[in-house]
């Protein structure tokens, strides 16, 4: 997660960007779907995360990681996001399923237009999610397979 630029100033940043991004990313592999529940998760197992991260100022606001979260480069973090999951599962041997989805609860938001649609790719041994990649509107889903195989370093 460090490849991903921290997008406040660097004055007063009294949490670690890069250890923000892996617990809202772990928060949220262990079911929690919000950010202060993913907060809150974070705060339940500082023990244990200590083990891994320093942690060094405890647990950023919601505040902070909202901010943090609205400013982020969206294709830095998918980038990076992508490479960190292919690190820890080897993508040589292992069966690969694409699905797409239409992110239908984005339809509120974009009045007039076609539903978000984002390509998966999923280890099936694992269940898994290694990869995703946003679908232009005026792309399909068999165009993008490509760029999202190259992604994965297949």
């Amino acid at each position: 997660m460090r490849m991903v630029m921290d997008p406040r100033c660097g004055r007063k940043t009294l949490h670690d960007h890069a250890e923000i991004l892996t617990c809202l990313i772990v928060g949220y592999l262990a079911g929690r779907n919000s950010i202060r529940r993913c907060l809150k998760w974070r705060e339940n197992h500082e023990n244990y995360l200590k083990q891994h991260m320093e942690l060094k100022n405890g647990i950023a606001s919601p505040a902070t990681v909202s901010r943090i979260l609205g400013n982020i480069d969206e294709e830095m973090f998918c980038l990076a996001f992508i490479e960190w999951m292919t690190g820890i599962l080897s993508t040589k041997g292992i069966n690969i399923a694409i699905d797409g989805k239409a992110l239908r609860g984005g339809m509120e938001k974009i009045k007039g237009r076609q539903a978000p649609y984002i390509l998966n790719a999923i280890d099936t041994a694992t269940e898994l999610v290694i990869a995703q990649l946003p679908i232009a509107e005026k792309e399909n889903e068999i165009t993008a397979i490509p760029r999202l195989l190259e992604l994965l370093n297949i």
